[in-house]
């Protein structure tokens, strides 16, 4: 089974499978319940455990996590965000992968959402980069009219 890729086209975090997310980069995975000691040995491996048991010392495994993404995701909120710990744009497609939410949670029932899409944005002007990290593009249609609505990972 080929990974789903969640996070920029150089795969750092990917879903080897439903409700697990590894990041690449820190050698580590998550479940729903935060970092999985069981999850990182079977994908990274002895030294990846070790690694990680460094990082955490003797405290317990952190519940709320940071990717190398810039995504955050919180197993109490049960919610992830590609904002980081800003916690204004949520990360639908990593939420519902990791803790099975969809953008239909927390609505109202009935409300018509706009369509979502996280990922990675790069902001020019004139050959200056204005911004490069994570964003959040929102498709909003309202009776014949559509408009974009790009929110930046630095608010």
């Amino acid at each position: 089974m080929t990974p789903l890729l969640v996070g920029p086209v150089q795969a750092q975090v990917i879903s080897p499978s439903r409700g697990v997310v590894c990041d690449q980069r820190g050698q580590v995975c998550y479940d729903s319940q935060g970092l999985s000691m069981a999850l990182t040995q079977e994908y990274f491996g002895n030294l990846a455990v070790q690694n990680a048991m460094t990082q955490i010392g003797s405290g317990p495994a952190p519940q709320d996590f940071r990717l190398s993404t810039g995504v955050a995701c919180s197993s109490q909120a049960r919610t992830c965000w590609s904002d980081g710990w800003s916690r204004n744009v949520i990360d639908w497609q990593l939420t519902s992968q990791l803790y099975n939410r969809n953008v239909n949670e927390g609505t109202g029932g009935g409300a018509a959402s706009p369509e979502r899409a996280g990922g990675v944005c790069n902001l020019n002007r004139s050959g200056q980069q204005l911004f490069s990290g994570s964003c959040q593009l929102k498709k909003i249609s309202k009776a014949n009219k559509t408009r974009f609505e790009a929110v930046l990972g630095n608010g």
